[in-house]
């Protein structure tokens, strides 16, 4: 019971069992007279307190002793998904990897260019990191792939940052799309096939211990799909029309070549 370590808020707070939380909320909820009533005691009990015995509190209740030095400060836990080129799309349970500053990305990365390993690299919200392959569980790359010069390079560099079993959940535009190429910064599209050189063929990559395996691939249908899908038409034809797919979403996942 908190309030027996502090009992000077004892009187601003609905003390109730754990089995009438639901009912308190409600009673509450329903009656303005009593919630005005019980803010105004946790106002005046607060008010009661100095600001020494509030931080002499607070430093009770962590682990570690308070100081005001920046090194006191604990940075945010690194997460182990990377969102990659994460532009407009910035994801705060995510560690946000560009190459543009002024996305304010986590990370300033071009995933293009050989990777630091073995080095610590520094990250605007988790400090510096020791960069090491396999260290990550996740990386995703929406509307990434179709914007970057070496591909393979970047490919290559995804698979080395995942742990064994970790996946790459990829984003792209169809190459029979608008999307493909209304965009002057697109400089690839992509199909069904887009995958194989990842997946079947990696020793024309030079990979000779770990590729990945392609485990989920959907197709997203334009408006135009939709009513080819409606018309029961086959998803081999649908694929062969232009602007009947938007875009195609696959699963990558990091295997040992055996």
């Amino acid at each position: 019971d908190d309030t027996e370590i502090y009992p000077h808020y004892r009187d601003g707070i609905c003390l109730v069992a754990y089995d009438d939380l639901v009912n308190a909320c409600v009673d509450l909820l329903a009656n303005s007279a009593k919630r005005q009533q019980l803010g105004k005691k946790a106002l005046s009990a607060i008010k009661k307190i100095s600001y020494a015995e509030i931080l002499m509190d607070t430093s009770m209740i962590s682990s570690e002793p308070l100081s005001l030095g920046s090194s006191s400060i604990k940075e945010e836990v690194m997460p182990k998904r990377i969102n990659l080129g994460s532009g407009k799309d910035w994801r705060k349970d995510f560690l946000n990897a560009d190459i543009l500053d002024r996305v304010n990305p986590d990370w300033k990365l071009n995933i293009c260019s050989p990777l630091p390993w073995g080095t610590m690299v520094p990250t605007r919200r988790f400090g510096d990191f020791l960069l090491e392959p396999g260290f990550f569980d996740l990386i995703i790359a929406n509307d990434v792939l179709e914007h970057l010069p070496d591909l393979v390079a970047a490919m290559t560099s995804c698979l080395s940052l995942l742990k064994q079993g970790g996946e790459m959940h990829i984003q792209v535009p169809y190459d029979l799309s608008f999307g493909a190429w209304q965009d002057p910064t697109h400089i690839r599209a992509f199909n069904e096939r887009s995958w194989l050189y990842y997946t079947d063929w990696y020793w024309y990559l030079g990979w000779t211990t770990e590729r990945f395996h392609l485990e989920k691939q959907e197709f997203v249908l334009s408006a135009v799909g939709k009513v080819l899908k409606e018309q029961h038409m086959a998803v081999e034809e649908i694929l062969r029309t232009p602007r009947a797919i938007d875009s195609i979403k696959v699963v990558l996942k990091k295997i040992i070549i055996t």
